[in-house]
Parts: structure tokens; C-alpha cells; sequence
């Protein structure tokens, strides 16, 4: 699932509801998900907007999940509480705000 509001992120009110748009958008599409989606990939001005709004938060990611390897973790960012959310460039260019796994 993909969402398509290129012209998102420029700082005008049109553009922030765009972006405000695609967040809901986003999370409706991971709740609704047929297979829950373990990453999404996001346009850079919807990561900022979430990463803002506290709807992405910075966990520690171990190998496994097991929690006795924390010396092991990483920081990773997600959403949802366990779905790693990760920043894509090009995804404006392609007309899209966020893309689901074709899985999901």
C-alpha cells in the first residue's frame, strides 16, 4: 500500500495537512494490514512530522529480541511499537508519502 502526496513537506498549510493526512493514512493502512508489516519506508517530511508528533519512537533493537543481548542492541526508530520505520528520499519522486511491504 502506498500513499500519494508528493508535494507534501515546502512549509505551507496545504502541505502540512498533506502530511498530517498521510500519517493517518499510514497508521490506518499498518492496523489494517493483512500481515502485520514489520518496516515501512516513509518520505523524509512524513518521518519529520511523525518523528514531532511522538508518533516514532527511537527502541533499542537486539539480535533475536532477546533482551539479556542489549550489549548487542542498536537504536532503530518505529512506529506503531514494534514496526521499524525507515526515512526514503526517492519516495516523493515516485509520487508516494509511505509504501507497506507488497505483503502486507
Amino acid at each position: 500500500m502506498t500513499s500519494d502526496n508528493s508535494n507534501a513537506g515546502h512549509g505551507n498549510r496545504d502541505d502540512e495537512q498533506l502530511l498530517t493526512q498521510a500519517a493517518t493514512e499510514l497508521k490506518r493502512a499498518i492496523s489494517e494490514a493483512r500481515i502485520r508489516p514489520r518496516g515501512v519506508r516513509v518520505s523524509p517530511d512524513l518521518y519529520i512530522k511523525m518523528h514531532d508528533e511522538g508518533d516514532i519512537k527511537v527502541l533499542l533493537a537486539t539480535p533475536g529480541g532477546f533482551p539479556d543481548l542489549t550489549a548487542y542492541g542498536v537504536l532503530l526508530p518505529f512506529i506503531d511499537g514494534n514496526v521499524y520505520v525507515s526515512a526514503d528520499p526517492l519516495l516523493p519522486r515516485q509520487g508516494r508519502q509511505f509504501e507497506l511491504p507488497v505483503s502486507s
